[in-house]
């Protein structure tokens, strides 16, 4: 009847539905809502949806909804069930009819104390027979017209669709959560590959350091150069390395805040002064107006972006040729934001057009790249594309074969600062010569190497070193002693350096104590909380002192300097007088390339970045900032 007709649909509706919504979450309370309605609605005493398996055509119950139990070693289906399923598209058997032909179906009618039993097929997302949706009776034997056999196909269908859907989002999980465990378990290798490797370095960059202080032969110093520019190269590439992991783990962090691009831009010519130098390349950077200057960015991720892009240029560009940094600010529909657009063009060797997205790809170099002459790991470009992306911009690249290369990066709706003075963080500059006052430094450090390094670089610094192998050595220490500082050791066996500073710091004696942590690996900023200041391996000389300097008394003093510091020193005060005498260019270039090596020898970080800056400004005929920087020497050697 109509009426009927009405109900069935009805019926239906609701089912789909309910099992639209279905998820591995929800599927055993949604799947019985489903079947308890068709029980309910054909007053059916049991239903069941069984699962089998495709090629074994072995069976697993998935859902049943009852008011009678039977015992589970009584649920042997009928093998025929299935023939019958594939030809007809459903299978029925009942006490009114004559069984006599299919004994195991009688066994089962016995066993079960059924009346009748309706089957229809389950299907995989394939198409294949995957389950059985049996609806059973036991009170009556009931007869099912064709109306109710395509009803019960419909639901049948509704059925299928929703265990597909469940399979496919267990699928989905599964491997969701199967890549999240061989990120974190690469993150894990890659961070301790970084620790294992930075160890040795930190050896190997430690004693070059200290090397370099005590050897004056050249050729020897130029052995000691390569190992040390050689280990630097490798701790680059170890960091590239790590970048990318963080990148692709999603645990990189941003921090925008007010910046001058102006001064960004002199910090990076800066750097590429020598390299640029070396090639005898022509580098353009602009001057930016100053209404437009400070914009809120993260400068550190800046920095890398356009460093990346800059050394990749001067590395392919050859001898004599050129590269200039454009900035454009491009207005948007907000009264203060722009679209900041950095521009890098070089005259270098091009890039084909079919290589135009390969090269963005991780570990990847340009198909027919010299290798050897170029270098490179693939790495700077994929971590730079990936940074602009995760700064919600985009990187594309204009190139042809031999005609240079021009890389875009744009970062979108960037807000633009009135002028104003930016505060710039302190540095401290490591003196010339300082004396610390008599104090103690407790040094945690499971490894006998890196202990002696920390050592040498403070033995001229009348500071007193105690020595601890462990955590626990060093807490037994602290029982009957009070250090000035602790430099600990994170990665430490038995107990590690986090364990041992807390153990420390409930000692309300050692509240307030200066601990500085020493790692390998990079430190979340919720671990750096119960650190004074933290120390990357490996640690350098002017690093190491730059930490200390925060928390420790000292002096600065002119009066103690070794003879050789004397002595170089008279020399550069002395050249200097001929040279400022003669104010010719050739005479300041040779002197700023004299003083670079001298700065080295005093360990003078100060004045080795004022003979690049000096270079510099040769190099750019920038006579004003010349001269500035030459009356500023004397005052750089001569401090109290």
């Amino acid at each position: 009847t109509v009426k009927k007709q009405a109900q069935n649909y009805r019926m239906i509706s609701e089912i789909t539905s309910e099992l639209l919504r279905i998820s591995p979450g929800n599927a055993e309370e949604l799947m019985s809502n489903a079947i308890k309605k068709v029980t309910d609605f054909f007053g059916i005493e049991r239903a069941l949806i069984i699962g089998v398996e495709e090629k074994t055509r072995m069976t697993t119950r998935e859902y049943t909804i009852s008011t009678y139990v039977i015992p589970e070693n009584k649920i042997t289906m009928p093998n025929v069930i299935l023939t019958q399923l594939a030809k007809k598209g459903y299978y029925f058997i009942s006490t009114l009819n004559n069984l006599q032909q299919h004994n195991n179906e009688n066994k089962y009618i016995e066993q079960t104390k059924i009346q009748s039993l309706i089957s229809l097929p389950l299907f995989s997302e394939r198409g294949k027979i995957n389950g059985i949706f049996s609806l059973i009776t036991r009170a009556r034997a009931k007869q099912w017209n064709e109306e109710e056999i395509n009803f019960l196909k419909i639901i049948a269908n509704n059925i299928s669709d929703a265990r597909i859907k469940i399979e496919l989002e267990k699928n989905l999980l599964l491997a969701k959560q199967n890549a999240e465990e061989a990120s974190k378990t690469k993150s894990e290798f890659l961070a301790n590959l970084s620790h294992e490797i930075r160890t040795p370095l930190n050896a190997v960059l430690g004693y070059s350091q200290l090397l370099k202080e005590k050897v004056k032969d050249p050729k020897l110093e130029s052995y000691i150069n390569s190992i040390s520019i050689g280990g630097e190269s490798l701790l680059s590439l170890i960091n590239n390395v790590l970048d990318l992991s963080k990148i692709e783990a999603g645990v990189i962090t941003f921090e925008n805040s007010p910046t001058s691009i102006q001064k960004v831009l002199s910090d990076l010519k800066q750097v590429f002064g020598i390299s640029c130098q070396e090639k005898n390349i022509s580098c353009f950077t602009p001057n930016i107006p100053l209404e437009k200057d400070t914009v809120i960015i993260d400068e550190l991720r800046l920095k890398q972006i356009l460093y990346n892009l800059i050394s990749n240029a001067i590395k392919f560009t050859d001898n004599n040729g050129s590269i200039s940094v454009d900035v454009e600010f491009k207005p948007t529909s907000k009264k203060s934001n722009y679209d900041l657009i950095f521009k890098i063009t070089d005259t270098g060797i091009g890039i084909p057009v079919d290589q135009h997205e390969r090269i963005f790809e991780a570990f990847v170099q340009q198909d027919g790249q010299n290798s050897r002459r170029y270098g490179g790991t693939g790495l700077g470009l994929a971590i730079t594309k990936k940074l602009v992306e995760l700064m919600h911009g985009e990187l594309s690249l204009k190139s042809e074969p031999g005609k240079g290369s021009t890389f875009v990066a744009i970062f979108p709706d960037i807000k633009v600062l009135k002028p104003r003075k930016i505060e710039v963080k302190s540095k401290i500059e490591i003196p010339l010569n300082i004396i610390f006052k008599q104090q103690t430094i407790l040094l945690v450090e499971d490894i006998a190497s890196n202990r002696d390094i920390v050592k040498e670089y403070l033995a001229p610094y009348h500071l007193k070193v105690i020595e601890a192998e462990s955590g626990k050595e060093a807490l037994n220490y602290l029982k009957k002693n009070k250090p000035d500082l602790i430099l600990m050791d994170i990665m430490m066996p038995e107990m590690d350096g986090f364990e041992t500073t807390s153990l420390i710091r409930k000692n309300k004696n050692f509240n307030k104590l200066p601990i500085v942590a020493l790692t390998a690996k990079p430190l979340l900023p919720k671990s750096i909380k119960q650190f004074a200041d933290y120390l990357r391996k490996p640690i350098s000389k002017n690093d190491l002192l730059k930490s200390l300097m925060k928390f420790l008394s000292y002096d600065k003093t002119k009066g103690t300097l070794d003879l050789n510091s004397k002595k170089v020193i008279a020399e550069i005060l002395k050249e200097h007088k001929k040279t400022e005498r003669l104010m010719s260019i050739d005479d300041i270039k040779s002197f700023s390339e004299n003083l670079k090596h001298k700065a080295q020898q005093l360990n003078n970080e100060r004045l080795k970045k004022m003979a690049f800056k000096l270079s510099d400004c040769c190099n750019d005929f920038e006579i004003e900032k010349m001269n500035k920087l030459m009356s500023q020497i004397p005052g750089v050697l001569n401090f109290d």
